[in-house]
């Protein structure tokens, strides 16, 4: 029953409800904004890797290219040293 049966302590009910409230929502707040934190330099790795040297360059950032280089991972995938890097990984595990 939220209806108060005099003016000062319906606000204070009020008040202690939302006070609840905002202390039951902080830590998911918090988890949200750190989740965001840690994302974002993975979204901006994959995102770069998509877009042009020009495109990756300009200013103000673009979040989201408009249009998508895919042909970006075949140059890499068919670059001369591109096997040599993938052997001297696995060299250094062994």
């Amino acid at each position: 029953n939220l209806a108060p049966t005099s003016s000062s302590s319906g606000f204070a009910s009020a008040a202690r409800m939302s006070s609840h409230r905002l202390r039951a929502l902080l830590p998911h707040l918090l988890l949200a904004a750190l989740a965001i934190l840690f994302l974002v330099p993975f979204y901006w790795m994959l995102v770069s890797s998509l877009k042009t040297n020009q495109t990756m360059f300009t200013n103000p950032i673009v979040w989201f290219p408009s249009v998508l280089h895919w042909e970006n991972y075949a140059t890499v995938i068919n670059y001369r040293g591109f096997p040599f890097l993938r052997r001297s990984q696995v060299d250094l595990h062994d």
